[in-house]
């Protein structure tokens, strides 16, 4: 058993694909926090715009 732990810890075979998850958490966390940030700014312009073009 200790032999297969050893073995396990020591490949480096998924590291790359470990990478590429944090990658893509780091860069969807970052997507939704600026969305959250100007989604309201946007959404007053897109109301202004249909009070001007009375929607």
């Amino acid at each position: 058993m200790r032999a297969l732990l050893v073995r396990f810890v020591a490949q480096d075979s998924g590291q790359d694909l470990i990478e590429y998850g944090l990658l893509v958490g780091i860069i969807t966390v970052g997507a939704v926090a600026t969305i959250l940030t100007i989604g309201p700014k946007v959404q007053g312009y897109f109301d202004g715009l249909c009070a001007a073009i009375t929607c």
